[in-house]
């Protein structure tokens, strides 16, 4: 695992843990690659754009993985969103094959731009995925209110993908009664999380059962959706067990 911020060791707290019910890897680069994990996941994220953004792939790329993996849920983030039409988004996942539409929102702290995007994303039609939200054990104001998570909940939003800093990692561990705080809140919401975890189960937030997990990209600075914490392939072999007896097709590159 790649952390772009300081580590410790790992500290697992004694309170009742959930069963792991949904694994996402995002940031995946060729159907080959989405094939190797496939038994593992649950559900497929890329980012589609310009292939000079070392996040991005082409459409073809992501219609390739999509036809490698018919039965893979398949998210879709498009950076350049904001410059299309609503139809035109629809249009293009649809043409990828895409079964979740997957952004960055706004601030949610600017009520007026908020809004503007509420319209926006109550106009496509595809179920969303919101990413980009943190929970740091120096900063929870992403948990001081559910009420933008609900207005986002009515335009679609089906996941929110939370970078949580940490539930587990020493030296940058979030306090008992911040613990306790932040599990509530996730209680209240359909929540991917990811952690400086070393081991799927056992997780302490027993509010969380979905995890996702962002590939590292050797060209990229950041995450897509500006997250720290990157994990290689080979490390997510060994990390996420196999989920269950799925056949694919094969791509002939990639």
């Amino acid at each position: 695992m790649q952390v772009r911020t300081s580590t410790g060791r790992h500290r697992q707290a004694r309170v009742r843990h959930a069963e792991v019910s949904v694994i996402k890897v995002n940031q995946i680069q060729s159907a080959a690659q989405a094939l190797r994990l496939a038994p593992r996941i649950d559900m497929a994220g890329v980012c589609v754009g310009d292939e000079a953004d070392a996040h991005c792939i082409g459409v073809d790329v992501a219609r390739a993985i999509h036809d490698a993996l018919p039965g893979l849920p398949l998210s879709v983030a498009l950076p350049g969103w904001a410059a299309l039409q609503p139809g035109q988004v629809d249009r293009l996942l649809q043409d990828i094959g895409a079964s979740h539409f997957e952004f960055t929102p706004v601030d949610l702290a600017k009520p007026a731009d908020f809004a503007a995007e509420l319209l926006r994303l109550q106009a496509i039609r595809a179920p969303k995925i919101a990413n980009g939200f943190f929970l740091q054990h120096d900063d929870l104001s992403f948990a001081s209110d559910l009420a933008p998570y609900h207005a986002l909940q009515q335009a679609g939003v089906v996941w929110f993908q939370f970078e949580i800093g940490s539930a587990v990692a020493l030296g940058v561990c979030l306090s008992q009664p911040d613990l306790q705080r932040v599990q509530s809140f996730l209680a209240g919401l359909p929540v991917l999380a990811t952690d400086q975890i070393t081991a799927l189960g056992g997780y302490p937030l027993s509010t969380v059962s979905n995890f996702f997990f962002n590939l590292g990209l050797p060209r990229a600075q950041r995450n897509y959706d500006f997250g720290q914490l990157a994990w290689a392939e080979s490390q997510l072999m060994k990390l996420l067990p196999q989920r269950a007896a799925k056949t694919w097709a094969t791509p002939t590159s990639g």
